[in-house]
């Protein structure tokens, strides 16, 4: 898959690798362990976000936000443990 094909694919079901808004911290963990088995996958590191952990790979410059606020129950919107966000970001301005 090129990087165009993964990007439309992103923007047509919201969801990269079947992770998306309100997948759950174990499909999330069973993302980060397949990743683990990948010769030069990037290293995460997991930090507190006020209510919200920030699983990020520096490397490749991704974030995924997970809902750490126990008294969150899942239903109309994400819950404990459920993905809040995927994104990508840039440590200094693209040029």
């Amino acid at each position: 898959m090129t990087g165009i094909e993964l990007l439309a694919s992103f923007i047509r079901t919201g969801r990269l690798h079947g992770i998306g808004i309100g997948s759950t911290l174990g499909a999330v963990d069973r993302a980060r362990q397949e990743l683990g088995r990948i010769s030069g996958a990037p290293e995460l590191t997991v930090g507190d976000q006020g209510g919200f952990l920030e699983y990020r790979a520096a490397a490749s410059g991704v974030s995924v936000i997970v809902v750490d606020d126990e008294e969150e129950e899942r239903g109309y919107r994400v819950g404990h443990g459920d993905v809040w966000s995927v994104s990508l970001w840039a440590p200094v301005r693209a040029r």
